[in-house]
């Protein structure tokens, strides 16, 4: 299977462009002068935003099998040969986040070279499976016992891959910010031609009848439509309406190991920021799909939270970011979160930096075992060698349940 040769990342851009500008232009005169332009402009970019690529290269599993290694020689009749010789294949599965359709696009900035793998493989909606192997010949494969030299492999071959997913996302995320300004050109371009078909009515008095049987084009359909088409998919149960939809929990949990992952990997730059530094490189991640709506050291009921994503049921998410200096800082940010929450607020996160810790299992384990001793902790789940997903009450004569999502971020350099 290859990847980035399927469709021009311009052609993929302006047909999405192109299917909302014929939408707008469809739409009746009567409609265009009464709707509520912000709704369209809200519906519109929640429809067609696309999230980027997210890979997850610390979460890549590998296996070894037996196989047969195909290499051209040159043979003694022809120019090339292939010949088959009995080897090994080192598979590798590696996570991603996002739409995998996105993986076929060819960016404008891109190598030429064949990007082969074995597979996609399709979890949900917010992870996915790239399947990507190495073959090597017995004779090749003694060169590779060390672990290290393999890890080194794999980062020289799937190198150009990074890179070209990198590129797609810097466009992806050009497109989205040129969005809203397309989606408003096209809806004042075809109110200006209904304004000037009125007009010239009136000048003319001739009058204009419309039937009593039109459909209602009033803003309130608009609103109701805003509701079911961005999350018309979603199966099962409905969740209660004055809390976040576990959908936008999940999604915001993906978006912010994205981030800290990115930084892990980039330790050196990372190091040195400060506390309000590295929360708002989070922000700017969310922001991308929350568009404008992730706001930083915002005044929630008795304090100001780090992190805030306002929802329109009027329940909010909510996290706190900390650099870890032992238990009592996770402590802190757990008081903290509690003061900030109302009885909506029930999914929220704690972001942990580690910057001076050498010993990064050990900190893991402390906090392991601080939410094992935690009397407020009726729960917990190891999402992640770094990840939990907890659940709290605020106190001990409280029923209530507070998810808690903690993960921890190793930028120690």
């Amino acid at each position: 299977m290859e990847l980035f040769n399927k469709y021009q990342t311009t052609s993929y851009f302006y047909n999405i462009r192109q299917e909302i500008i014929d939408e707008i232009k469809a739409f009746s005169d009567d409609k265009i002068l009464n709707c509520d332009f912000e709704e369209w402009i809200k519906y519109y970019f929640e429809k067609n935003k696309i999230i980027p690529i997210g890979l997850f290269l610390d979460e890549k599993s590998q296996t070894l099998s037996e196989a047969k290694v195909e290499k051209i020689t040159n043979g003694y009749r022809t120019n090339q040969e292939k010949m088959f010789y009995d080897g090994y294949k080192i598979t590798f599965k590696i996570p991603f986040f996002g739409n995998s359709d996105l993986l076929f696009l060819q960016p404008s900035k891109n190598y030429l070279c064949k990007f082969i793998v074995d597979d996609i493989t399709y979890l949900n909606e917010n992870r996915n499976i790239i399947t990507f192997s190495l073959s090597y010949t017995k004779l090749e494969m003694e060169k590779l016992k060390n672990g290290d030299i393999v890890e080194d492999e794999f980062n020289k071959n799937f190198k150009e891959y990074i890179e070209m997913i990198k590129n797609i996302n810097d466009e992806i995320i050009h497109f989205n910010s040129t969005l809203i300004n397309c989606i408003k050109e096209n809806l004042n371009a075809r109110k200006t031609k209904a304004s000037e078909f009125f007009a010239l009515a009136e000048k003319l008095s001739i009058p204009l009848k419309i039937s009593p049987n039109a459909p209602n084009i009033k803003p309130i359909e608009l609103k109701k439509s805003l509701i079911e088409k961005p999350y018309n998919t979603t199966v099962g149960k409905k969740e209660n309406e004055w809390t976040i939809t576990d959908k936008d929990y999940t999604n915001i949990k993906a978006i912010i190991n994205l981030a800290g992952s990115s930084m892990e990997r980039t330790g050196k730059t990372f190091n040195k920021l400060e506390e309000e530094e590295l929360r708002d490189i989070i922000i700017s991640h969310l922001n991308i799909v929350y568009l404008g709506t992730v706001t930083g050291e915002t005044f929630t009921r008795k304090g100001k939270s780090d992190i805030f994503i306002y929802f329109e049921n009027k329940a909010a998410f909510i996290a706190e970011c900390k650099i870890w200096h032992g238990e009592k800082i996770l402590q802190e940010a757990i008081n903290q979160l509690f003061t900030y929450i109302t009885w909506r607020d029930v999914k929220v996160s704690i972001i942990i930096f580690n910057k001076e810790n050498k010993d990064f299992e050990k900190l893991l384990s402390t906090i392991n075992s601080f939410l094992e001793n935690n009397d407020l902790c009726k729960n917990k789940t190891l999402a992640n060698k770094n990840e939990w997903f907890c659940k709290f009450i605020k106190d001990k004569e409280s029923t209530q349940i507070i998810n808690v999502h903690l993960i921890v971020f190793d930028i120690y350099i």
